[in-house]
C-alpha cells in the first residue's frame, strides 16, 4: 500500500507544484505560504501518514521521491531571494526559506494541538501572515 500512497502524493504534489508557476513578484511569500497551507489542509491525512512513516522507516521511502521538489526551488528562486547574491547563495537561501516554511507548516497543519504550535497561539491566518513576513525579511 505504501508505494501507492507515495505515488499518489507525488501525483498530487506535481499538480500543486504547477501552481507555483503563477506566483508573481508582488508579495510572493504570501502567495507561496497560502498555497502551501491549502495543499497541506487538502492532503492532511495523506501527508501525515507519509510524514510519520518516513520518520519511522526512512529506509523504505522510495528513492527519488524528493527529486520533484527541485523544480519548485528553481522556479521560486528568482522570486524569493535577494538580488545581488551569487547563484550558490541564492540557491541556499531559497532552500533554507523552503525548509523553514515546510517545517513550520508541517507542525501547524499536521500537529495543531501539540507544542510548539499550540503554545504559539496563532490562528491559521496569523500563522500565514507572520510566516510570510518572516520569510520575506529573510530573503530580502
Amino acid at each position: 500500500l505504501l508505494p501507492h500512497l507515495y505515488a499518489e502524493y507525488n501525483r498530487r504534489f506535481a499538480v500543486f507544484a504547477e501552481a507555483f508557476q503563477s506566483v508573481t513578484p508582488d508579495n510572493p511569500w504570501q502567495q507561496i505560504v497560502k498555497g502551501t497551507v491549502a495543499f497541506f489542509v487538502a492532503n492532511k491525512g495523506l501527508i501525515r501518514a507519509l510524514h510519520l512513516h518516513s520518520r519511522l522507516n526512512p529506509a523504505v521511502v522510495p528513492q527519488g521521491s524528493t527529486k520533484a521538489r527541485e523544480g519548485i526551488y528553481q522556479a521560486l528562486e528568482p522570486l524569493i531571494t535577494k538580488q545581488g547574491l551569487d547563484a550558490g547563495a541564492r540557491n541556499r537561501r531559497a532552500r533554507m526559506a523552503a525548509l523553514v516554511m515546510v517545517s513550520a507548516l508541517t507542525e501547524a497543519i499536521l500537529y495543531p494541538d501539540m507544542t510548539p504550535v499550540a503554545a504559539a497561539g496563532l490562528s491559521r491566518d496569523q500563522l500565514v501572515e507572520e510566516l510570510s513576513e518572516l520569510l520575506d525579511s529573510y530573503v530580502a
